[in-house]
């Protein structure tokens, strides 16, 4: 018998009897101690595996991304369709999705007159919502590529990503 199975037959058998006796009662501790650990072991686990498919996601993303930089109508058309997936005006708030993981995101509201500004270059291309630095929190980032952007991308697209953030807030 494995130790998991073990652990569930004793957590079974703690939970259907009234033990009495003082080694008893340690023994279903113990048990439901392990049971416990188990358990988030398991949790552990499952967010390793998330995280390892995200970073698969990210490495073909920024390979595809790579390539969809060569050509800059796409890669503009691409960029504004990721920013307006994530960035919404919706009853007079700022809402900004971010997705973790499969099925797992937060969801941000900020005030439609949240500073913003958008960084672009070696470390890719991103909107930064709100004032502060991300140390002292109250910023949000919307990614668009993790990929390098070459200056004269930069120079065409930070104009066009900004436009676009100028008509969703101005939307409401």
């Amino acid at each position: 018998m494995d130790l998991n199975t073990r652990v569930s037959t004793e957590l079974a058998d703690c939970s259907r009897e009234e033990r009495g006796d003082l080694v008893s009662r340690r023994t279903c501790m113990t048990m439901r101690t392990l049971g416990g650990v188990f358990a988030i072991g398991a949790l552990i686990g499952a967010c390793d595996s998330n995280k390892s498919d995200q970073r698969d996601v990210e490495r073909k993303q920024s390979t595809t991304d790579a390539a969809l930089l060569n050509d800059g109508f796409n890669a503009e058309a691409e960029f504004l369709r990721r920013l307006r997936a994530r960035v919404a005006i919706q009853d007079g708030m700022l809402l900004i999705y971010e997705p973790l993981a499969t099925g797992v995101s937060i969801l941000y509201g900020l005030p439609p007159s949240t500073p913003w500004s958008i960084s672009c270059g070696f470390f890719g291309l991103q909107v930064t919502f709100g004032a502060g630095s991300s140390e002292q929190g109250g910023i949000v980032e919307v990614e668009l590529t993790q990929s390098l952007v070459r200056e004269e991308q930069c120079r065409r697209l930070i104009p066009r990503i900004g436009h676009e953030i100028s008509v969703i807030v101005d939307a409401r």
